[in-house]
C-alpha cells in the first residue's frame, strides 16, 4: 500500500479501537465515529492531501477544483435530467478576507451557470461559515444576503447548509432573516439531531424550502442519536412532519426504504389515505389522520419546483395534513414495518426495480417534493429516479478544500474506505 496508505489506514485503525469496547458492538458505528473524528485533525489532513492520490479518489465525490468544472460537471447531469445544487468546498474561514473572496466566487458561480443557461435547474448551497460565521456573525449574514440577490439575479435560489449542532439555532435564525427578503432561500435540517423532529415542526408551519438529510457530523449523545437505526428512526418522523407542512419537502437520502417512504407519503397525502403500519404516535392511532395546525404563512415561489408531476400546485397540495409517522420501537427501526400505501393513492410510488413507474409517468396526483443525493454516490439510482419521472438534484461540490467533505463521505459509508486504500496503494 505505501507508507501513505499504511500511515493513513493504521491512523483510522487506532482512532477506532481507541474509542474502547464499542468496536466488538458496533464496528461500523466506531469506524464512522473514528473517520469523522479524523476529518477536523490537521495532522490527518496534511497525510492525506499530500499523498500521490489519483485525480479519481476525489474526483469521485467532488466535481474538479474550479467553477469551470463545476459548471461543465451541472451541465452534464442538468442533460441527463437532474438538477443540481452547487456548493463551494471552504467552511471554517478565519478572517474576514477570506470570507469575502468565498462570497464573491459564489457571485462568479452563479453569473457563470446563468450565462450557460443552467438556472433554475442548478442551485447553490453555502455554508455560512464559508462566509465568516466564525469571525463575524453579522458579516456571515451580510454575506449570506449578497449570495442570495446574486443567486434571484441569476434566476436561482440558495439553500443554507447546516453544519455541527454548536450551529443549529444561529444558522437557522439566519435563514428566518433571509426569507424576509429571500424567501425562496433553503433550510437544512440533521435528522441525527434529537431537537430536529421540533425544528422540522416549525419549518412546515412556516412554509418554504426545507432539505431534510441524515446529519454527517460527529456529535455526542447528549444531543444526537448514534446509533443507524435511531437516526432511520428520526429521518421517517420528520420526513412526515414535512411532508405535511405548507413548504416544499427536498428528501436527502440514499436509502432505499426512506426513498420509497417518501414516495408513499406524498401519495397518501394527495388521497388522505396513510401508511397502514403507522404506528400510534402523539395521540393518534392508525387508520386515523388529525389535522395539521393550519398556519397562514406566505406562499413561497420555489424556483426550479413549479408544479408537481401530476400538475397540482405547491399551495393546493400544501394544504393536505397528515399525522407524524411513526416507525420505530423503543428506538429500533424496523425496515420490515415500512408499508407504503399501495393502488390508486400511491401506485407511482417508488419501489427497487420499478424503474419507469414514478408518479410522473403514472399521471397521479401527489404532493410536490424532491429527492436529493449527493455527486459520486448511487449515480445510478440518481438516474432511474429521474427516468421514472422524479425530481432528483445532486449535491455537486467543487474546489481545493475536499479533505473534510470526503472524510464525511467515507464515514457515512465504511465500504468506501476500501476504495481509498485501494487508491493509496496504486499511487505508491
Amino acid at each position: 500500500m505505501g507508507v501513505a496508505g499504511c500511515r493513513w489506514v493504521s491512523g483510522v485503525i487506532a482512532v477506532a479501537f481507541g474509542l474502547g469496547a464499542g468496536v466488538l458492538r458496533d464496528p461500523a458505528g466506531v469506524l464512522r465515529t473514528a473517520l469523522l473524528m479524523m476529518s477536523g485533525d490537521p495532522r490527518v489532513r496534511r497525510l492525506v492531501s499530500t499523498a500521490p492520490l489519483t485525480r479519481g479518489v476525489v474526483e469521485r465525490f467532488v466535481a474538479g477544483e474550479d467553477v469551470a468544472a463545476a459548471v461543465r460537471v451541472a451541465g452534464g447531469l442538468r442533460d441527463a435530467g437532474l438538477r443540481v445544487s452547487l456548493d463551494l468546498l471552504g467552511e471554517d474561514v478565519t478572517d474576514r478576507r477570506l470570507a469575502e473572496e468565498s462570497a464573491a466566487a459564489y457571485g462568479g458561480l452563479l453569473r457563470a451557470l446563468a450565462d450557460v443557461g443552467l438556472t433554475p435547474a442548478a442551485e447553490v448551497s453555502v455554508k455560512l461559515s464559508a462566509l465568516g460565521a466564525r469571525v463575524d456573525a453579522a458579516l456571515a449574514r451580510d454575506l449570506a444576503l449578497r449570495v442570495c440577490q446574486a443567486a434571484r439575479d441569476a434566476g436561482t435560489c440558495v439553500t443554507v447548509d447546516m453544519e455541527d449542532h454548536t450551529t443549529t439555532d444561529a444558522t437557522l435564525a439566519v435563514v428566518a432573516d433571509l426569507r424576509r427578503e429571500f424567501g425562496e432561500t433553503g433550510a437544512v435540517v440533521q435528522a441525527c439531531l434529537r431537537r430536529t423532529e421540533a425544528d422540522c415542526r416549525d419549518l412546515a408551519a412556516a412554509g418554504g424550502r426545507v432539505r431534510l438529510c441524515k446529519g454527517a457530523y460527529a456529535e455526542p449523545a447528549s444531543v444526537a442519536y448514534t446509533r443507524r437505526a435511531e437516526v432511520s428512526a428520526s429521518y421517517a418522523r420528520c420526513l412526515a412532519v414535512v411532508m405535511a407542512g405548507r413548504g416544499y419537502p427536498m428528501v436527502a437520502t440514499h436509502d432505499p426504504v426512506l426513498i420509497e417512504l417518501a414516495a408513499g407519503l406524498a401519495g397518501a397525502l394527495a388521497t388522505g389515505r396513510l401508511p397502514v403500519s403507522a404506528q400510534a404516535a402523539g395521540g393518534w392511532s392508525a387508520g386515523q389522520a388529525p389535522t395539521a395546525p393550519q398556519v397562514e404563512a406566505p406562499q413561497v415561489e420555489v424556483p426550479s419546483a413549479g408544479m408537481s408531476q401530476a400538475g397540482t400546485s405547491q399551495a393546493e397540495a400544501s394544504s393536505v395534513a397528515t399525522p407524524p409517522v411513526e416507525l420505530a420501537v423503543d428506538g429500533r427501526f424496523d425496515r420490515r414495518a415500512v408499508e407504503v400505501p399501495r393502488g390508486a393513492a400511491s401506485q407511482g410510488a417508488v419501489s427497487q426495480g420499478a424503474a419507469g413507474q414514478g408518479a410522473a409517468s403514472q399521471g397521479v396526483a401527489r404532493r410536490p417534493f424532491e429527492y436529493q443525493m449527493l455527486y459520486g454516490v448511487r449515480p445510478g439510482e440518481q438516474r432511474r429516479l429521474a427516468e421514472a419521472g422524479e425530481t432528483v438534484r445532486v449535491y455537486v461540490p467543487c474546489g481545493r478544500e475536499w479533505y473534510g467533505y470526503l472524510m464525511r463521505r467515507l464515514a457515512e459509508r465504511p465500504a468506501n474506505l476500501l476504495f481509498f486504500a485501494r487508491a493509496l496503494r496504486s499511487t505508491s
